[in-house]
């Protein structure tokens, strides 16, 4: 059985996607409606009785924008960085880019999402 709960990014009522997940000792749940990560806290169920929690915070997806590519022949010179916060990853791919800014980074637990203007957000896995 599924446990209802509020999602903090879209405020609706929801079920996890994929039950409770865990990433660098943060446990977590993804909203089935709008993809963002809910941190969580165990707040009931004993032994043989099933977990209870309360989402306590969102996770937020944090993109690193930057004015130049992180190319070999630069040495890795990002040139400034600038960095943003968004509730999911729809959200962060679909925002526009601050001005200045050409390209883009989300490091996530399946990999990573870079922005080029040429290809647009490509996942590398």
């Amino acid at each position: 059985m599924k446990q209802e709960w509020t999602c903090k990014g879209c405020r609706e009522r929801t079920t996890s996607k994929d039950g409770i997940e865990q990433h660098d000792g943060v446990y977590f749940v993804v909203c089935a409606k709008c993809g963002a990560q809910n941190k969580i806290a165990q707040t009931g169920g004993g032994a043989g009785s099933p977990v209870q929690f309360t989402v306590v915070s969102l996770i937020p997806i944090r993109v690193i924008y930057s004015t130049e590519a992180f190319l070999a022949k630069r040495n890795y010179e990002p040139g400034q960085l600038f960095e943003a916060s968004f509730p999911n990853l729809e959200a962060a791919k679909k925002a526009a880019l601050p001005d200045g800014y050409t390209f883009g980074l989300i490091v996530s637990k399946e990999g990573r999402y870079v922005y080029a203007p040429n290809f647009g957000w490509q996942f590398e896995g």
